[in-house]
Formats: C-alpha cells, sequence, structure tokens
C-alpha cells in the first residue's frame, strides 16, 4: 500500500515538474528574456489545477491500468479543463495569463505528459483477458498491435488451445482469474445475443472491460471506439468515480446559493406575474424520480392552468407544444426556462445536480423503463436542472432519443463536459431571450 502511494505522489511531483517545464518554456518563446509580468501567480495557478484536473481524471488510479488512447484521451480533456479554468478565473479576477502562453503550453503539456506514459507503457506489457474463443475472439488476437500480453481466452463452449494461447477456463470464472493472472483489460468477443449473461461476470471485475461492436454499432456511429488494432468499444463498467462526484457538489453547492441570492428580484417578479395573472399556486410541486430510483419533489414555476391534468392525466408536452392550458406568463417562462428557477432549491437540497439527466416523473419513467432498453441506466446519476438531450435535442420528445443522449453523458460525465453542457444551455437561453 505504501509502496503504490508513494509511486502516485512520484508521478504527481513528475507531472508538476513537466507541466511548470512546459510553462516556462512558452514564456521564454513569448517573450524572450523579458516577461511582462510576474508568472508566480500563473505558476501556482496552472500547478493547482493542471494536477488536480488529471487526478479527478482518474490518471493516478492504481486500480485501473490504462490503455494509450485511454491515456492521451485522458490526459487532453484535463489539460483542456485546466486552461479552460485559468481562462474563466483571469477574466473574472486578474489577467496575468497571455493567450499565447496559454495555447503554447496547453498543446506541449498534451504531447509531453501523453508521450511520457505512452513511453513508461511501452515497457508495461498490458495483461488482456479474451471472453470468446470463436472466430471474433481469434480475430481480436490477430488484430491487436500494442504491447500487450493475451494470458489467454476464457469460453463455455471451447477447451484446449486456440492457436498459440489456452482456454484457461468458463465465464464463470472471469472474477478469479483476473485477480490471479493480474488482468489489466477484458475484451468480449462474442455474438451480440451472447453478450448479456457475459456482462454479470464482468460487473465485480477492477479492470478494463471492452467488447467488439457489431456492424450496425460501428456503422450508426452510437460507440466510443478505441483504436487498438481492433476496433473496441470501452464498456466503462466502472463506478461513477467518487472523486467526480465530490468536487461536481462541491462547486454546485456554493453557485446554487449564489444563484438563489442573485435572482430573488426575478422570483420576487415572476412570482406576482403567476399570482396576479391566473388562479392556483405560484410554484408547481411535483414528484420525479431520482438517482437510484428514489423520488423527490421537483419545484417549478406553475406554467399551466391549476388542475391542468385533472382531466387528461399524465402527458409529455414539449416546449413549442402550443397546448391551450399553458397560459401566456406560463409560456414565456418555458420558451425562456424561467420556470425552472425554483429547481436551485432541488441542487442546494442534494435532489438534483446542475447538469444531468432530466428526471422524470414516475409513471413515466416505469412507462420508459420497459418499452426502452438500459433506460434506468439514467438513475446511476442524479438528474440535472439541464442535460445533453436538451441541449442537442430539446424539442423531442422521443424517449428513445432522450435515452440516447443520457446515456452517453452517463458514460462519459466529467466536469468538462458538464462545463460544455452549462455553456451550451446558457447560449441557448440567450437566444430564445431575442426571440
Amino acid at each position: 500500500m505504501k509502496i503504490v502511494k508513494f509511486r502516485t505522489l512520484l508521478q504527481g511531483f513528475i507531472d508538476l515538474l513537466l507541466i511548470n517545464l512546459v510553462l516556462l518554456l512558452s514564456i521564454v518563446i513569448r517573450f524572450g528574456d523579458y516577461a511582462p509580468q510576474n508568472p508566480i501567480k500563473l505558476i501556482g495557478l496552472v500547478s493547482v489545477l493542471g494536477v488536480g484536473c488529471l487526478y479527478f481524471a482518474g490518471i493516478y488510479r492504481r486500480d485501473k491500468r490504462l490503455s494509450n488512447p485511454d491515456i492521451i484521451y485522458k490526459i487532453f480533456k484535463s489539460m483542456t479543463l485546466t486552461y479552460v479554468l485559468i481562462i474563466i478565473v483571469t477574466f473574472f479576477v486578474e489577467n496575468f495569463a497571455p493567450r499565447t502562453v496559454l495555447a503554447l503550453s496547453w498543446f506541449a503539456n498534451i504531447l509531453l505528459l501523453s508521450g511520457f506514459r505512452v513511453l513508461i507503457n511501452a515497457n508495461i506489457p498490458l495483461n488482456v483477458l479474451i471472453v470468446g474463443a470463436g472466430n471474433q475472439g481469434r480475430k481480436v488476437v490477430k488484430d491487436l498491435h500494442y504491447n500487450s500480453n493475451i494470458v489467454g481466452f476464457v469460453d463455455d463452449s471451447v477447451t484446449g488451445s486456440v492457436g498459440d494461447h489456452k482456454v484457461i477456463g468458463k465465464t464463470e470464472d472471469i472474477s478469479s482469474i483476473v485477480s490471479t493472472k493480474g488482468v489489466h483489460e477484458i475484451i468480449i468477443a462474442l455474438s451480440l445475443k451472447d453478450n448479456k449473461h457475459v456482462l454479470d461476470s464482468v460487473m465485480d471485475c477492477k479492470t478494463n472491460v471492452k467488447i467488439v461492436p457489431d456492424f450496425y454499432e460501428i456503422l450508426t456511429g452510437h460507440t466510443n471506439l478505441q483504436n487498438m488494432g481492433a476496433p473496441l468499444i470501452d464498456l466503462n463498467l466502472f463506478p461513477i468515480d467518487s472523486r467526480y462526484i465530490k468536487m461536481k457538489r462541491f462547486f454546485e453547492v456554493p453557485v446554487a446559493f449564489t444563484g438563489l441570492v442573485m435572482s430573488l428580484p426575478f422570483f420576487a417578479a415572476i412570482s406576482a406575474l403567476v399570482k396576479i395573472t391566473s388562479k392556483g399556486d405560484i410554484l408547481f410541486k411535483q414528484k420525479r424520480v431520482g438517482k437510484g430510483g428514489k423520488e423527490f419533489t421537483l419545484y417549478k414555476f406553475r406554467t399551466m392552468v391549476d388542475d391542468a391534468e385533472k382531466k387528461t392525466g399524465p402527458v409529455l408536452l414539449s416546449v413549442n407544444s402550443g397546448d391551450s392550458r399553458i397560459t401566456f406568463i406560463g409560456n414565456i417562462l418555458r420558451k425562456t426556462h424561467l420556470d425552472e428557477l425554483p429547481q436551485l432549491l432541488n441542487v442546494l437540497k442534494g435532489d438534483m445536480g446542475f447538469v444531468g439527466p432530466r428526471p422524470e416523473r414516475p409513471f413515466f419513467s416505469n412507462k420508459f423503463s420497459k418499452e426502452v432498453e438500459d433506460w434506468d441506466r439514467r438513475l446511476d446519476v442524479k438528474p440535472g436542472m439541464t442535460g445533453l438531450a436538451q441541449v442537442k435535442d430539446s424539442c423531442s420528445l422521443d424517449p428513445q432519443r432522450k435515452a440516447m443522449y443520457d446515456l452517453y453523458y452517463v458514460k462519459n460525465q466529467s466536469l468538462l463536459l458538464d462545463i460544455n453542457i452549462a455553456w451550451s444551455t446558457v447560449g441557448k437561453i440567450l437566444r430564445n431571450f431575442k426571440k
């Protein structure tokens, strides 16, 4: 345990040195011997944010061996988030970061940090276990061209050897093989109909899991392909990183509180307009399904007539539905999304986050879970005030399309993706105001 912690600290220290070396070289390249400002502030900010973002991206995790494409992707995300945060800080606080220096050091850090880790990986073989000793499994063996050591196959119907590699067990043995053989990565090379029962066997294995996609998945592009000689889908079966969850919550609480305080004038004005123009309560309260299927009360400004669904029952409405039950003020609030301001209370309470899949009512959640495959995977994360589905396809009522965007978010969530979605949402709201 001490050795693992020492290696992590050493790796972090080396990254810190490389990040600062790149930054200083960028300053020298841009300004020569004369720097127009004291670089100490910038060095301190880049050091803290750079290593912090690498940490939260999972670069220093010792329970998960990363392949070269994974390393490059995570470092790209980390460094991009680092420099986006630096630009935000220097814009609002004090401009002590020349843009040319930031651009140079961002690009060089991605190259240097990625290259450093790829070189280390080149001397450490990646232990791979292949599930399926049929044609797909043999093709994977043939196509893998990075530094890998195939520990063997597991298959329920094939025994003996496949080429130079042995079948070392059945699918029920996967967990024990992973621990005894030191497996870094599992590649599932089975037909689509055989995949599901295998997933149960690999869910508890703390290692990378990838799957050979079928032709339809590649053609439609609904996959996150990793190029390791063979096209593979990263299944990302790890539980969501608790560090990311804590970091996200750390930002959400003060931002939600500040947002509530700053929006008090809007609350007062909207409350008065809702009360004056229609009968009923100012706030609309409704049960929604949150993380883990737990129900909570969602708050919104009322935008429809009182008891709007008394005769119709639960009905899905888009922003531009033109429903006669929507009040005049409610129509404006919906188009500008101001009706959702009270959900800042839900964020403070912890029922929701700023970004995540939009929460559905229990009636529709139960309905869609039966109709849409993997719909309940949306419940692995907290719902949000805005989400990828709302940014990309806000007018669609198709649960299949919503699920596609939401599952992408669940699988790829990160602080950088959250910032992108939040920024896109702000832009969308401002465009609606202009209309």
